[in-house]
């Protein structure tokens, strides 16, 4: 059965974030947690009985913290790793009862449920696909998860899921996402890439491929069509089409989610493809994978050069990662790293990607920019 990604770290990212915002998760509630990922991980009939004793047990053990069992076991249901045993309609009954049990005072919970929700009126999952009441439950959430609200919003707009595609409202909720965090920097570049190669039928039809795979993806509706039509596209020489192959490509997960088949050699051949255009996102999606397919092994300095020069091209091409990356690698954090690429530190040079990669945007840029203020020229 494939493995369907949405899961294990956005269950994580979420079970912090809440723990950090509200009171924290009780030990009645933790044991219900580590149930739920348990049922996630091989959701089999035993496990599943295994999570029902925890949860009912842990009701009454812990009745204050009822509304963060309910929306885990929302967790299981609906982010089961294995798609095809994750169950929608028990989802929807759990994420509905945790909203109902949650006080106004947690936001940042109920906006979870929110989003959860929002997610199965926006590809049809137990309810009618509903894309008016998806914003609405997304604009709900906004205030308390803006980052998860932005990043589902942006792709509302970008293909007009009902409403008029708006290119400027995209890149507003991208905006949003990226200073929350979220690294959205393969959207954004595709979106830019897209707006300015309309000009030629060859071009339009390669966008209007590639924007087809990125909605069915969203929507998760003719998954078996995202291979193919992105292999279409990275035909016709579109780069972000390129630049996606390659990364489903190197990650198993991804792989078996969309059908992409590849070795991460073929992978990093793809990626060569998009960087020789200077697609920012395709050269740090190129240096990306020659690092993980170097990671580990030793005497491979000529290949470290590689990742390191890729990763300076994609920062002077303005892509906000990458210039954090290159400020990182700068500043002598990771000795390791400078001694295989033979690079000595220098803090100057790393204080000036990290205020660029912060101008651009890059929220963890911002916090190194700081650091190493003193060393500014």
């Amino acid at each position: 059965m494939k493995r369907f990604l949405v899961s294990a770290a956005m269950l994580l990212f979420a079970m912090c974030w809440v723990m950090a915002q509200n009171e924290g998760f009780s030990k009645a509630t933790l044991k219900v947690a580590k149930a739920v990922q348990k049922y996630k991980d091989k959701p089999e009939a035993k496990n599943e009985e295994k999570m029902q004793q925890v949860f009912q047990k842990s009701l009454t053990e812990d009745p204050s913290q009822v509304h963060y069992m309910w929306r885990c076991l929302g967790e299981a249901y609906y982010h089961t790793n294995i798609k095809d045993a994750r169950k929608f309609d028990k989802g929807y009954e759990c994420y509905t009862k945790a909203l109902e049990l949650t006080p106004e005072s947690l936001g940042a919970e109920r906006a979870l449920c929110y989003y959860n929700l929002g997610l199965m009126y926006l590809k049809g999952h137990h309810v009618n696909q509903d894309f008016a009441k998806a914003l609405e439950l997304f604009s709900t959430c906004a205030e308390s998860a803006p980052s998860l609200a932005a990043t589902a919003m942006a792709s509302i707009y970008r293909y007009g899921l009902g409403v008029e595609k708006d290119e400027d409202k995209t890149y507003e909720f991208y905006l949003i996402a990226m200073r929350d965090g979220k690294d959205v920097f393969a959207d954004t570049y595709s979106l830019a890439y897209n707006l300015t190669h309309q000009d030629t039928p060859e071009a339009e039809e390669a966008n209007s491929l590639y924007d087809e795979a990125m909605k069915s993806i969203v929507l998760e509706t003719k998954i078996e069509t995202i291979a193919s039509n992105l292999k279409k596209a990275a035909d016709l020489g579109h780069a972000p089409a390129q630049t996606a192959l390659a990364e489903y490509m190197q990650n198993y997960t991804y792989s078996l989610m969309f059908g992409v088949k590849g070795t991460i050699e073929e992978a990093e051949l793809m990626a060569q493809k998009a960087a020789s255009q200077d697609y920012p996102h395709g050269v740090y999606m190129l240096g990306r994978i020659i690092e993980i397919s170097t990671f580990g092994k030793f005497m491979q300095w000529d290949r470290a050069k590689k990742y390191w020069e890729c990763y300076k091209k994609a920062a002077e091409l303005g892509h906000p990662v990458s210039q954090y990356v290159v400020g990182y690698i700068y500043s002598g954090e990771n000795p390791n790293i400078l001694s295989l690429i033979k690079e000595k530190a220098n803090k100057t040079l790393a204080y000036e990607w990290f205020e660029k990669s912060a101008q651009a945007g890059w929220p963890n840029a911002k916090k190194k920019a700081e650091v190493y203020k003193s060393h500014a020229k």
